[in-house]
């Protein structure tokens, strides 16, 4: 089955109904997948109508820079390789890779159903459209490749519909199943998620993926736009544990201890994508639904709402830039509860204190804790000019106004005098970590990258070199421009409000794809075919790609930035979970 069903499946899938809760869609020629998907699902995937989804996606960034003129020989120079790769397995079964491409003509789908017996079995639906000679062809080569091996052929009539089984087929020594109806055909390695998927179709109703709260929540959770998502996705992860588990005595162990952990509580995740909707280049939708209320483990997601500007001191250059609200004193204790329970009363303090506290010589439980207000923000920022190793991170904790943190900080650093070096920048001092070089620095920015801290307004920040630190002190100081006064970033800002419904977010995030790009792009360019050509030699995909840069000089990143636009994301938490949309405006930029 293995080499078959998996062929199958990467022809297919070379091409990239909407599933509310009623099953039985007046608008469509069967139910839609998640609505012949059984209810103990664990894993769901569906692209909802291909053709629509390859429409839209050509017209977002992504399709624009597939169709840059740019990059056009590097481009048809890799699909060329591909194609050469893939022509055995594509001559066998008579099929261009346009052929392969134009085989899905409406929602292709995949799911892992649990069995009674056996390992969970994939189930994959495609829907061929109305001509069908395509996927008929396909259909009849992988036969006659099966029956050549000598593998027992047998059908099986279930409600009309004939399933046709094939046993032990390939390395895997697997089964391999199938059945077409209408204009879908399902796929398995097993004859029986096949007969519950016959069963649910002709009901339309029952106990299906479609009808479970989580599932219904996930959906209706997720914005929609377009009058469908292009696709959609779902995971039962303690589902998929449970079968996992079930021939094997150590996750069964860890599977009983799940309920005393409160892991049990973590329900479901999911969500959708949207492309070409509305204003938007794209919209991804996730959310994990928890059990409420929230215990264990999953009793430590704390985040709560707060202020989301971007402090002073974040540079307006910065390429990424998230913060969010926790409460940490309730993680802290709940983390202290579970600890104890299973070490005896007190353990987690005299963990923290034996081996974090005392070797940084300042007490985190009793003294740095309380000086935290929960506010976490961490900054990417790129150093010019842009070389290979450019992109800087920093690490900041907001500081509650009464805390005493200068001398918190005073404390620390002077019984860690030995590893450390005080600076002075802008009126402000801070602290360097002294490091034993290991190499010789390559680069002007290697050879300053020592990681440094210090306290700047309310906030501690650690940075992993001085020239971020510094940015942020000369950004404090009104000596740069700050990213709160940016001008893409207020409008990332007005749109995240519009997406949260009037809830107070969590967290927030702001990107620029560009600045992080043009940070390993640019080198890359520079280099050129030499360098890639003194690397190892790479295989399949990567491979393609190599040769293809090789051949055909890239061109400077200035060219493509425009399909790099900001990006951003918010995320929500209420009873029912943690709710995350991250988005992209559509380039301005044609």
């Amino acid at each position: 089955m293995r080499i078959s069903f998996c062929e199958c499946l990467v022809m297919i899938g070379l091409a990239t109904g909407w599933p509310l809760l009623a099953c039985a869609a007046a608008d469509a020629a069967r139910p839609p997948a998640a609505c012949l998907a059984p209810e103990e699902t664990l894993l769901f995937v569906s692209v909802l109508d291909v053709p629509d989804a390859r429409a839209r996606l050509a017209r977002t960034a992504i399709g624009g820079l597939i169709d840059e003129p740019a990059l056009a020989p590097a481009v048809a120079d890799m699909l060329r390789s591909i194609d050469a790769a893939t022509a055995p397995l594509r001559e066998s079964v008579g099929l261009t890779t346009a052929d392969l491409l134009d085989i899905p003509q409406g929602e292709l789908a995949i799911a892992v159903v649990p069995q009674e017996n056996g390992n969970p079995a994939p189930v994959l639906l495609i829907d061929t459209g109305e001509d069908a000679s395509k996927a008929k062809r396909l259909v009849q080569a992988i036969v006659e490749r099966i029956e050549q091996a000598g593998n027992r052929r047998s059908e099986k009539l279930v409600l009309e519909t004939p399933i046709t089984v094939f046993e032990d087929v390939g390395r895997g020594q697997q089964d391999l199943a199938f059945f077409k109806k209408e204009e879908t055909l399902v796929w398995s390695n097993a004859p029986e998620p096949l007969e519950q998927v016959l069963r649910l179709w002709e009901a339309q109703d029952g106990p299906t993926l479609a009808a479970r709260p989580d599932f219904a929540a996930i959906m209706q959770g997720s914005r929609r736009l377009n009058p469908k998502p292009q696709a959609i996705w779902y995971i039962n992860p303690l589902a998929m544990f449970e079968a996992g588990a079930r021939d094997r005595l150590d996750m069964q162990v860890a599977l009983m201890m799940l309920p005393a952990l409160g892991l049990d509580g973590v329900k479901a995740a999911g969500g959708a994508v949207e492309l070409d909707a509305g204003p938007y280049d794209s919209l991804w939708h996730a959310h994990l639904i928890l059990d409420s209320p929230r215990k264990g483990v999953v009793a430590m997601v704390k985040p709560k709402p707060g202020r989301m500007t971007p402090p002073d001191w974040v540079p307006a250059d910065a390429a990424d830039y998230l913060t969010i609200h926790w409460d940490l004193n309730a993680s802290v204790d709940t983390l202290r509860t579970l600890f104890d329970t299973f070490r005896g009363e007190g353990s987690l303090d005299d963990f923290i204190t034996a081996r974090l506290s005392a070797p940084l010589g300042v007490d985190l439980l009793g003294e740095v804790l309380p000086a935290l207000s929960g506010r976490i923000t961490s900054v990417r920022w790129v150093e010019k000019p842009v070389v290979s190793a450019s992109e800087a991170f920093l690490l900041a904790m907001e500081l509650v106004p009464e805390a005493n943190a200068h001398e918190l900080l005073e404390e620390s650093a002077g019984k860690n005098s030995s590893r450390l070096m005080r600076r002075q920048f802008a009126g402000a001092e801070y602290y360097e970590v002294v490091s034993r070089p290991t190499q010789t620095a390559e680069t002007p920015q290697q050879s300053l990258r020592a990681p440094c801290f210090g306290i700047v307004g309310d906030w501690l920040i650690v940075a992993d070199r001085e020239a971020l630190f510094k940015a942020a002190l000369m950004a404090a100081r009104g000596g740069m421009k700050r990213l709160a006064e940016a001008a893409d970033f207020q409008q990332m800002i007005g749109q995240m409000d519009q997406l949260a419904g009037g809830a107070a977010p969590v967290m927030v995030r702001f990107q620029r794809p560009a600045e992080r790009t043009a940070a390993w792009f640019e080198p890359l360019r520079q280099q050129g075919a030499e360098e890639l050509a003194r690397r190892p030699r790479r295989r399949g995909p990567l491979r393609a790609l190599g040769a293809a840069i090789q051949g055909h000089p890239l061109p400077p990143f200035a060219t493509l930035e425009k399909y790099f636009p900001p990006s951003a994301a918010v995320m929500l938490d209420d009873q029912g979970g943690l709710h995350y949309t991250s988005f992209t405006l559509k380039s301005r930029v044609p």
